[in-house]
């Protein structure tokens, strides 16, 4: 299973090339440049994705949090390095009613 966006890298490592090969086997990252980092994933379906990571042996956060945007949920890579992982409403849920033309 995908990550369905990425939407920012920014930490660092001290060891970047076993770092982005984490990365690449887990969440199908290319690596374009070693450096600093933080790592925020949206996915469609949370549950599924923290059960699949979590059997895989990576370290998931139990707590799980909800608000306007959608649910999170944060696992770790092998340094420790806190990940979120991103469940956006549906769009039809999101959608704001705006008053007719008049």
């Amino acid at each position: 299973m995908r990550a369905n966006d990425l939407n920012n890298i920014f930490m660092k490592s001290r060891e970047p090339d076993r770092l982005f090969d984490w990365y690449e086997r887990y969440f199908a990252l290319r690596q374009t440049e070693a450096g600093d980092y933080q790592v925020s994933f949206q996915t469609d379906k949370l549950n599924t994705r923290l059960s699949n990571l979590a059997a895989a042996g990576v370290r998931v956060d139990t707590e799980i949090g909800e608000n306007e945007f959608g649910r999170f949920a944060w696992v770790f890579d092998p340094d420790g390095n806190r990940i979120e992982l991103w469940e956006p409403v549906a769009a039809s849920e999101s959608l704001i009613d705006l008053p007719e033309a008049e």
